[in-house]
């Protein structure tokens, strides 16, 4: 009988990509990795690792073995489903992760109604970027997720079930004094001269793809994780940067201004959960919660700007 536990071993390196970053997130040493790994494939009778120069990847047979995993969870959380489908009232914990953006815009409102409607039910908030949102499901510290693509998992990936949730367009943020604050809207190609904040990795991305489409790289100067930080650089006359449609702004001193070309820079928003457990109620609940809340979610119309 195979222990399920070394299972879940075999499916952190395959998502972190190494034994060594397995170990780090589920807070193991590396030889205890290794070892939990040399014990399931004891027990299967074939080898799970090979070398790869300095690293290692996944034989033909772990793969195969994950596939068995990803079914056998993914029927547990069905089963999960089925147990709790007679139960009036939500009851127990529901975990809620999401990137700092859609915090306010959609977690954050959620959470209340789903707090107010079933006080039996304990909820839990957390931030957390797309790959550590993944992380929180797969360990079951969290039930539903928040994320945006491109960097979100493949939509087949059998681990997860998606929802697309809304486009997020960016709208273009520069100082109120610059000399195209008043011309609306703006081709991205306008700024390609300008200076550029650098943002956090996931929003660098998007801005240099969408440049990229309009044919130019932006030069990135000062940098800031925090959106207020950025905005402060903004209204500094520091530089530019592209902002979410989705996120509240209520800095003076800066001018919001919608793309002449917004297909350019648009991210999706989906909402993620293991694959089986949509239908569990608290999940099922907030998910149709998150559906609901979505197209209230973009309250910054694409000709509202701030100075």
């Amino acid at each position: 009988m195979i222990d399920p536990s070394r299972l879940q071993v075999l499916r952190a390196v395959e998502l972190h990509g190494s034994v060594s970053e397995a170990a780090r997130v589920m807070h193991l040493t590396p030889s205890a990795v290794s070892q939990q790994i040399k014990i399931l494939a004891t027990d299967i009778g074939s080898p799970l690792l090979e070398r790869d120069g300095r690293t290692v990847r996944l034989t033909a047979a772990a793969r195969t073995l994950l596939g068995f995993a990803h079914r056998v969870t993914t029927e547990w959380e069905r089963t999960k489903a089925e147990l709790s489908s007679s139960e009036t009232e939500l009851t127990g914990e529901l975990g809620l992760c999401s990137f700092a953006t859609a915090i306010p815009a959609l977690a954050a409102p959620v959470a209340a109604a789903l707090t107010a409607d079933h006080p039996a039910l304990t909820v839990t908030v957390a931030e957390a970027d797309t790959t550590e949102s993944l992380e929180r499901l797969l360990h079951h510290s969290a039930d539903v997720a928040i994320i945006v693509a491109p960097q979100n998992p493949a939509r087949d990936d059998p681990r997860f079930q998606q929802t697309v949730l809304l486009n997020d367009p960016q709208d273009l943020i520069i100082p109120a004094g610059h000399h195209l604050a008043q011309k609306q809207p703006i081709p991205l190609e306008d700024f390609s001269r300008e200076t550029w904040i650098e943002p956090h990795g996931d929003h660098r991305d998007l801005i240099e793809a969408s440049c990229a489409l309009r044919g130019f790289a932006p030069r990135f100067r000062h940098r800031a994780d925090d959106w207020n930080a950025v905005l402060a650089l903004v209204q500094a006359g520091m530089g530019v940067c592209l902002y979410p449609r989705m996120a509240p702004m209520n800095t003076t001193g800066v001018t919001r201004v919608a793309l002449a070309n917004p297909s350019t820079a648009l991210r999706w928003v989906l909402a993620c959960v293991r694959a089986g457990s949509e239908n569990q109620p608290p999940v099922a609940h907030a998910l149709r919660l998150l559906e609901q809340r979505s197209p209230h979610a973009l309250h910054i119309s694409s000709n509202q700007h701030e100075s």
